[in-house]
């Protein structure tokens, strides 16, 4: 007797039977559904309310007026907001959004 799956010991060469067809429907299904997850999960991470409106980070601004003093003072060493030192946030933040806001300018037109 063959079991679906292993080599057959009958005669002198080992064959493989291939598993009933409701086993690889089952193992298709489970796949796609592990696939479908995957998918639904990169979505909601990678963009899930991207582009919209947040009103809830009240600090945006904040930062954005950090970055613009950077530019402005030209001193990229140290961020001030308000010209008071400000360095609650580790600089590299205030460095990529000062070079994005250097290349495409202070205000999204």
């Amino acid at each position: 007797m063959t079991v679906p799956g292993r080599a057959s010991a009958d005669r002198g060469s080992p064959t493989v039977t291939a598993p009933p067809p409701a086993e690889r429907t089952r193992h298709r299904a489970g796949r796609a559904a592990r696939v479908a997850a995957s998918a639904l999960v990169l979505f909601v991470v990678l963009f899930w309310r991207l582009g919209a409106p947040s009103f809830w980070d009240p600090d945006e601004a904040h930062y954005a007026q950090t970055s613009r003093e950077l530019i402005d003072t030209g001193d990229w060493l140290a961020p001030y907001y308000n010209d008071r030192p400000f360095f609650d946030k580790p600089i590299l933040f205030h460095w990529l959004q000062g070079a994005a806001m250097k290349v495409a300018g202070p205000a999204e037109q």
